[in-house]
């Protein structure tokens, strides 16, 4: 699922003319996000909560975190900054297809990367690598984690039932957008979605569910989840703060499918998606890389060639520019991106993230 998730968020982020991008449901795949820091509240709580009362040292903990996300982190951020630089050297400025170093790719930006506090309202925008403040946040909900759970063991509970009520309150008030925040509340969202992953777990540990044989009625319940989920997204892409109802129908939808019991989980257990499983965190750090050095490509080879490669759209009174110039083009285009993306982030997990992990 995870995977998954990931591939629906590379096609939300590509500018593309094809029916596949303009879908209702790739328009709203950002919730997604939001999906992942529930995963990862249940995750991590499996993996760390008894283990951080039995003893393990906190700073052992967010060692172990960090190397599973931050070298693929500053690597993304390094081949960034590399390709905005040599683009600026090689290319004079009357041939580069945008200024180089412009409000996207800030030069002030980047030790709040490595820092990893692009997502605390310092600039106006994402910068870089855009979806790289998800797992900002998330680095900090780690150390949230690793400070609150010894000391409050048995009290844990209730303060992330405090955590779970006053989060999405806050995301309500500060605007109309719901949990669709990025760049300056994006803290608060992602310990609303961990919290309650953290709260999932704890919940399924009581009840002791274990995985046991498949049946019809689990595999209705897992059909008629994702079909609320799909539904949910679809109704709630746009400016709305009824989206702050996703996290908490991610984590049904997460113990809805622990138990492993469907048809559906079964499907989700095959070779090819636990493939995109293992290369999720890559897939969703190297996609938007991927996809600015494609456009970057084709943007020049129509300039070079004169045929037609990209087309126009207005989506909030800004004019986009789209890859492909009719949705044949764009739709062969996503396929081709979607392959880049695999095997690019296939070489990364090798060379980065496997070595990494602690």
């Amino acid at each position: 699922m995870r995977g998954l998730c990931a591939i629906f968020v590379c096609l939300f982020h590509f500018r593309v003319n094809s029916p596949i991008a303009s879908s209702p449901f790739v328009l709203a795949s950002w919730q997604f996000v939001d999906f992942f820091f529930v995963l990862s509240g249940f995750v991590i709580a499996a993996n760390y909560r008894q283990r951080l009362e039995g003893g393990l040292s906190r700073w052992r903990f967010l060692a172990l975190r960090l190397g599973r996300i931050y070298p693929l982190h500053v690597f993304v951020l390094g081949l960034f900054v590399l390709s905005e630089l040599m683009a600026a050297i090689l290319l004079p400025h009357e041939k580069s297809l945008r200024p180089m170093f412009d409000a996207a790719h800030a030069l002030e930006a980047i030790p709040f990367h490595l820092l990893m506090l692009q997502s605390a309202g310092l600039f106006q925008r994402l910068t870089w690598n855009g979806p790289a403040w998800s797992i900002a946040v998330e680095f900090w909900a780690y150390v949230a984690f690793a400070l609150i759970v010894p000391p409050l063991r048995e009290r844990l509970n209730a303060v992330l039932v405090a955590v779970v009520i006053v989060c999405p309150l806050i995301l309500f008030a500060v605007g109309p957008w719901g949990i669709n925040v990025t760049w300056n509340w994006g803290l608060v969202r992602c310990f609303y979605g961990f919290a309650l992953g953290v709260l999932a777990w704890s919940l399924w540990q009581r009840r002791g569910a274990t995985p046991g044989k498949g049946s019809p009625i689990w595999t209705a319940i897992e059909v008629a989840t994702l079909v609320v989920v799909v539904a949910f997204v679809i109704a709630t892409g746009g400016e709305t703060r009824w989206n702050l109802f996703g996290p908490p129908l991610f984590t049904a939808t997460v113990l809805v499918f622990a138990h492993e019991r469907g048809q559906v989980s079964r499907a989700l257990a095959t070779p090819p998606l636990l493939f995109l499983g293992t290369l999720s965190y890559s897939i969703y750090m190297m996609h938007s890389f991927v996809q600015a050095r494609g456009t970057d490509v084709l943007k020049l080879i129509e300039r070079v060639s004169g045929y037609g490669l990209t087309a126009s759209s207005w989506r909030h009174g800004t004019r986009l520019t789209l890859m492909g110039a009719t949705p044949l083009q764009g739709t062969l285009l996503t396929v081709l991106m979607l392959i880049v993306v695999v095997a690019v982030s296939y070489v990364t997990y090798q060379a980065i993230e496997r070595p990494a992990q602690l």
